[in-house]
Parts: C-alpha cells; sequence; structure tokens
C-alpha cells in the first residue's frame, strides 16, 4: 500500500503543479446533417488535471479546424456516436474510421471516471496508446468501456443534439445513411472549482488508530468533483513522509505505518480542471504496534534448544512486552510451550525446547495499558544434539501417564552416567521443579515427580544426562 501510496504522491506533486491554475476548456460542437440543416450545438468541457495529454491532444486539433467536416461516421444507439475522422471529410466512406497513420498518437490516460451518458472518451486500435483524432460521446452509460478507453470530457448541454445523431437510420456497419458532419470551435474555459470536502473518520483527535491493518478515511464529497485527493502525514505542514491517494469515492484505507505517533489529514476535491482548497485537517494518533523481531531471524535452522529471542525497544518509556514460542503458527494453547509477560527488557532466553524441531515466536507490547496486536510470527528450527551417540550410550526417556494429574512418572533407559538432573519448566520459562536422581545403567529407572502443586497447563520435562538434554512435554490437568 505504502509504495503504490508514495507514487501516487509524485503523481500529485505532477498534478498540483500544472491544476492550481487550471480550468476546463470547452468546446463546441455544431452538427450539420447535408446538405446544409444544421441540427444543433453539442457543448462539451474537458479534464485537463486527469488526462493532460488527451486535452491537448484535442485542444490542438480544434484549434486549426481539422475536425471541422468530419463526420459521425458511426452511431449505435444506446452506445455511442464516433467521429473525427480526417477520412471522413472527402475521403471513400470504405476509409472512414480507418484514420490517417501519420497523425500523432496519444498514450492511454485511463482514470476512474466512469462512461455515463454524454462522457467523451477517445478511441483508439487494439494497442493501448493508438488513440489520434477519433473521439466518441457516450449515448448510454456503456460502463464496460471503464479503465479500458480514457474518458477525457463530459457534455455540457445538447443531448438532444446526440439523441438525433445516435437514433438516425444507419447500415449495417453503423454509418449513418445521410452524412453528419462537425465543426468544433473553442468557446472559454469554465473556471468553476469544486466545493471542498469535509472529513468525517477517523473522526477529530482519535486515539489508537491500528497500524496492523487497514484503517477507513472518509469523507463528504466537494460539490461538482469527479475525484478526491487526500493527504495523510506526521508532519502538519505536509513537508515530509506523505501518504497520498486519488479516489472517485470518498473512502480509501490505509494503513498507518508508525505506532504511538499523531498524523494529519485532508482531502481536497477535483472536478477534472480545478482543485477545491484543502479540507480542514483532522489529528489520529496510532496505538501501541507490536516491535519489528530481530533473532532468531525468520526461517532460521539449527539453532539451539535455548536460543536468546531477540525484539526492537518502542521508543517509548514504559513499555512491556509479551512473548509467545509455539509449535504451531497459530499458537494454540496446547501448541504453546512459552507465554511470558510483562518484560521490560527486549530479549529473552527460551528454555526447554526440543532438538530438530520446527518453533514459531512473536511479540507484542503494551504501553499505558493499550496493547499491540502480535506481530507476525517467526520461525526458526532447532538443531540436533551434538552429544547424543547412535549407538544409544545415552539412552532415552519416557513421562507416564497423559495427561498428569498429580504425579508424573519418568523412565529412563539403561545410561552410562551417573546422574540425572530432572527439571520441569512451566510456560513462563521457570524452573518450577529441579531434582537430581542417581541412573541405574543396567536397568531402566522410574522416577516419580509429584506434581498436584503445579496449576493445571503445559509443562516441559527437561532431563539432563551427562552432555545431552532431552525433552518431553506433557499436559498438568
Amino acid at each position: 500500500m505504502l509504495i503504490r501510496a508514495m507514487i501516487l504522491f509524485l503523481s500529485l506533486i505532477l498534478i498540483t503543479e500544472t491544476s492550481e491554475a487550471q480550468t476546463r476548456p470547452m468546446y463546441r460542437i455544431r452538427v450539420v446533417r447535408a446538405p446544409a440543416d444544421t441540427i444543433g450545438d453539442i457543448v462539451v468541457r474537458l479534464f485537463p488535471s486527469m488526462t493532460p495529454f488527451h486535452v491537448r491532444n484535442f485542444d490542438s486539433i480544434a484549434r486549426v479546424g481539422r475536425y471541422d467536416q468530419t463526420a459521425f461516421h458511426r452511431v449505435i444507439p444506446d452506445f455511442v456516436i464516433q467521429g473525427g475522422d480526417p477520412n471522413s471529410i472527402s475521403g471513400p466512406e470504405s476509409s472512414w474510421g480507418s484514420g490517417d497513420p501519420s497523425q500523432p498518437k496519444v498514450n492511454a490516460e485511463f482514470t476512474t471516471i466512469k462512461h455515463l451518458r454524454g462522457r467523451v472518451g477517445m478511441a483508439r486500435l487494439d494497442a493501448l496508446n493508438s488513440a489520434t483524432s477519433q473521439f466518441y460521446i457516450c449515448h448510454g452509460s456503456p460502463t464496460f468501456l471503464d479503465t479500458r478507453y480514457t474518458v477525457f470530457g463530459e457534455t455540457v448541454s445538447g443531448f438532444n443534439v446526440i439523441d438525433t445523431v445516435a437514433l438516425t437510420p444507419r447500415n449495417s456497419s453503423d454509418r449513418p445513411l445521410t452524412k453528419f458532419s462537425m465543426f468544433v470551435t473553442y468557446e472559454g474555459e469554465d473556471t468553476t472549482r469544486p466545493g471542498i470536502p469535509a472529513p468525517l473518520t477517523p473522526a477529530m483527535n482519535a486515539t489508537k488508530v491500528s497500524t496492523s491493518v487497514n484503517t477507513p478515511f472518509t469523507w463528504t464529497a466537494g460539490s461538482e468533483s469527479f475525484r478526491s485527493i487526500i493527504e495523510i502525514s506526521p508532519e502538519p505542514t505536509f513537508a515530509t513522509d506523505v501518504i497520498a491517494d486519488t479516489v472517485e469515492s470518498p473512502t480509501t484505507s490505509v494503513k498507518l505505518p508508525k505506532g504511538l505517533t499523531t498524523y494529519y489529514w485532508r482531502v481536497r476535491a477535483d472536478n477534472g480542471g480545478a482543485l477545491s482548497d484543502w479540507s480542514e485537517t483532522f489529528l489520529v494518533t496510532t496505538g501501541v504496534t507490536a516491535p519489528p523481531m530481530l533473532e532468531p531471524a525468520n526461517g532460521s535452522t539449527n539453532t539451539t534448544t535455548e536460543p536468546t529471542l531477540r525484539w526492537e525497544a518502542l521508543a517509548v518509556s514504559g513499555a512491556t512486552y509479551r512473548l509467545q514460542v509455539a509449535t504451531s503458527s497459530v499458537f494454540q494453547a496446547s501448541q504453546t510451550v512459552l507465554d511470558i509477560g510483562g518484560l521490560t527488557t527486549t530479549s529473552h532466553v527460551a528454555k526447554g525446547l526440543l532438538n530438530n524441531k520446527k518453533y514459531y515466536w512473536r511479540i507484542n507490547a503494551k504501553v499505558d495499558g493499550d496493547s499491540s496486536v502480535f506481530s507476525k510470527p517467526f520461525s526458526f528450527t532447532t538443531g540436533a544434539s551434538t552429544s547424543v551417540d547412535e549407538d544409544n550410550t545415552v539412552g532415552s526417556i519416557g513421562i507416564t501417564p497423559s495427561p498428569v494429574i498429580d504425579a508424573v512418572t519418568l523412565t529412563i533407559s539403561p545410561q552410562h552416567v551417573p546422574n540425572v538432573r530432572v527439571e520441569i519448566v512451566d510456560l513462563n520459562g521457570a524452573t518450577v521443579i529441579e531434582m537430581m536422581h542417581v541412573a541405574n545403567n543396567e536397568t531402566e529407572t522410574n522416577v516419580h515427580i509429584n506434581c498436584a502443586h503445579l496449576v493445571p497447563g503445559l509443562y516441559v520435562l527437561r532431563c539432563v544426562m551427562g552432555g545431552s538434554v532431552t525433552h518431553r512435554m506433557f499436559v498438568k490437568y
């Protein structure tokens, strides 16, 4: 969204530079039915702020009289009347509509302006940038042409003349049986400015606006406008870091980038030639945002089973953080192996993780009672223990029952180590039970651990045998 917005901002700079003093040029299209029956005039005004190349092209042709005596060579009721081909002045009818290949081409300028009755658009070949002099006026509202052909003007008066041309008898090629010629003259400028929009939401002085999802911005549309321009900036002068968008509807959605920041926003209207004054400036303040995560980097492999998880500090005093580690990216309770809040530092050692296991971790922040959403999870995969011998000299462990109610039984296979340290770790990473056991290196040994005092939840049992650490997770009911 931000990349698109900044591109739009660069476009907005160009529009602003050319549109502050712009108005909408108007042209009178006099329609004459052969041999000399004047039907009437169609007055159109164009949109230089939205389609400057098409307006300049139309003006350059009209000013020197090159539209005069060209025909409306294609008429389709409830669709369009099309004309402006120089071949239609004196060339054979079979050439009308084929155009003059030597004419300058105009690049497409697609906008959100709809093909409604009376709108003026530019005809072209299949190639997008192949428009020359031929244009059309909509008799109906062929909105299926929207964003496929360039609308660069609208009809002000003379709809009855459009009807007369569109409804005239025509042949199978949609060419009028009687020629309708046009004579185009420049009529002056429409200096009307659109009304000033009024911001609606987010309301003035709104707080805790999200930075994790798009925020809807809405306003009342300015009168006689085709589109609105919105600017959002952390500076009241709108001098830096401006997010801008140009939309036809009086609404847009923007994801504000920084948490705990005051943003200023305003809108103005564009009627195709002139811009309104800026609206009143509204202030909004974003809520707490999740801090950026640092390490282990997303997708890390061969990570230690006791990694140090690190994240960036928020640039505000009094922030605390909540860290979660899970075996799934959905972080269900049964999948969560670490859940600790109230952290005032920006790192934490995660204990009790298993070898060759993929984990996900995420972080959120709290400031003055306001919590952010969790960050997008990072994943990491722990590496295999380098101290485990393939010939099973270290052995293995098992635990029963599952789930655990009052006690857990730890079964240790034959070991070649004298002692085993047993730890039970809770979701906060704290060791809640720790004990030493003398191992029997000939037979299996059962170790009974009283868990009645533990609160229900998920725990990790760590068994340290020599240089090897083995983990098992269990649920305490």
